[in-house]
């Protein structure tokens, strides 16, 4: 338990500095210009997974990067729970994660 504390202490960390130099670099944008840049990142994003890769159409996944949205979660997170209603998919950008069954817990 101690372990998973360090690390996602040192994890938060690493993602809270590089957040903060990222803010620092970003504040001044215009609002409409920041949606601009998330919607490209998430589009740069969805370009990399064979689901979106293959569409060359930029226009296409910027409107599938609209409908996006963030979740940052650390180890030991749990993102959803087998049985629960799934109306979401996940894309797993930076780590990694463990897909259990109950009855592997």
């Amino acid at each position: 338990l101690a372990y998973r504390v360090r690390r996602y202490c040192q994890l938060m960390l690493d993602y809270r500095v590089k957040e903060m130099l990222t803010e620092r670099v970003l504040q001044h944008l215009s609002a409409g210009l920041w949606e601009e840049v998330q919607i490209k990142t998430i589009a740069d994003v969805l370009a990399g997974f064979p689901l979106f890769g293959r569409w060359a159409n930029p226009v296409a996944l910027e409107a599938i990067a609209r409908m996006c949205t963030t979740l940052n979660s650390t180890p030991g997170d749990i993102v959803l729970r087998e049985g629960d209603y799934g109306a979401e998919m996940y894309f797993v950008r930076f780590g990694k994660c463990a897909v259990l069954r109950a009855c592997d817990l």
